[in-house]
């Protein structure tokens, strides 16, 4: 599958115009990553997001005992490493191969443009991390908004 392909099935790449599309998917090549492999770790310096092309990637932190806990399995369409590129802080989590992979890295200075010169995409990079951070409050069972009498 091309670049521009596995952009287009990306919702935050789904109504850029071809343009902007071909500038990225030119630029994007296509990784492997094996089964259990490591594609970034923890603490590493942000500089790529990497866009899912094929196989499973689980987002994990590492426990001092050196359990795995899994934040969240991402598949064909879905991307990370958003943040450390966001706020120019090291990676908060590690993500490795679930089953044999392909990811398209996008690199830092691209990505920065594409959020500075297209506002759309920035909006939609927001709602993303909106949704991640209430489904992470879901999981860990932050309360309902209560409705204050007056």
């Amino acid at each position: 599958m091309s670049a521009t392909e596995v952009l287009r099935r990306v919702p935050l790449f789904n109504d850029l115009g071809e343009a902007d599309l071909a500038r990225f998917a030119e630029v994007a090549r296509e990784r492997e990553y094996p089964k259990n492999s490591v594609i970034l770790f923890e603490d590493d310096p942000g500089d790529a997001l990497y866009i899912v092309s094929s196989g499973q990637v689980k987002v994990v932190l590492i426990g001092e005992d050196g359990r795995e806990v899994i934040l969240s399995v991402l598949s064909d369409g879905d991307f990370f490493g958003e943040m450390a590129l966001i706020d120019d802080e090291p990676r908060s989590a590690s993500a490795r191969a679930r089953s044999d992979s392909r990811v398209f890295p996008i690199d830092e200075a691209r990505f920065q443009s594409l959020v500075r010169d297209t506002p759309f995409f920035a909006l939609q990079m927001m709602k993303t991390l909106a949704r991640r951070l209430r489904n992470m409050d879901a999981r860990i069972g932050a309360p309902s908004k209560v409705k204050k009498k007056t």
